[in-house]
């Protein structure tokens, strides 16, 4: 773990840490993993430490709220940055404005057009995750038509081309 920290000042990475534990319920044990985990991101993907843990502690709460665990909130933020070129804090921001639209009205229908349930239930939603992954399982088969209303719908008009290239490159983030 040493390893990890020696180049980010103390009180961000106990922000961090801090964050983490209290939005994922962990102990210390907890963040010498998540901070492993953070360590191959930023080897593989060039990512600063301090990068990510100040991305997790403005998207993990969010997440969690949602169903998605550190590790697919690590995945899909590193994912978004990568392909989508924008600096982790920015794809933080895309991902938060994602998962405050994907399980709403008009993204629902747009999933569940392509036959990918958004709810698990009338009352109990799937983890943003499986509903990402399973779009993109069927991403390069759908029309052009259909990439742009999901994408619209999923992420706006503003974001759209991020939605696009993520479902695109979504091996990334499987990867990750």
């Amino acid at each position: 773990m040493a390893r990890n920290v020696v180049d980010i000042p103390e009180r961000t990475f106990a922000t961090g840490a801090v964050a983490f534990m209290k939005t994922y319920n962990e102990d210390i044990d907890g963040v010498r993993d998540m901070l492993d985990a953070l360590t191959a991101l930023q080897d593989k993907h060039k990512l600063s430490m301090e990068q990510s843990l100040s991305v997790m502690e403005k998207t993990g709460s969010a997440a969690k709220t949602l169903g998605m665990d550190y590790k697919e909130l690590l995945s899909v933020l590193t994912a978004v940055s990568q392909v989508s070129g924008e600096e982790p804090e920015q794809a933080a921001a895309s991902l938060n404005y994602l998962l405050g639209r994907i399980h709403k009205g008009k993204s629902i229908q747009s999933f569940e057009s392509i036959g990918v349930a958004v709810m698990k239930s009338p009352t109990e939603a799937r983890s943003p995750w499986d509903v990402l992954k399973d779009t993109a399982a069927q991403w390069h088969t759908m029309t052009k038509q259909s990439q742009e209303a999901i994408a619209k719908d999923g992420m706006g008009v503003r974001r759209f081309t991020i939605f696009t290239k993520l479902m695109d490159n979504f091996s990334e983030a499987e990867r990750a």
